[in-house]
């Protein structure tokens, strides 16, 4: 699913307008903060498992 900075960037190109450097530039912010968020969640430590069988004893 695209966010609307990349939607925008995406309408732009297709209607034959140049890119806007704003734009790739939180497109670039947000790419690296997803990647932060992506990398948190395959390093977190207690899966939802473990949490399940605790509350289950």
């Amino acid at each position: 699913m695209k966010g609307p900075a990349e939607k925008q960037i995406h309408n732009r190109h297709a209607e034959g307008r140049p890119r806007l450097a704003i734009l790739d530039d939180q497109l670039d912010e947000l790419e690296v903060t997803r990647e932060k968020r992506v990398l948190e969640l395959a390093n977190a430590e207690t899966p939802a498992e473990d949490f399940q069988e605790m509350t289950c004893h």
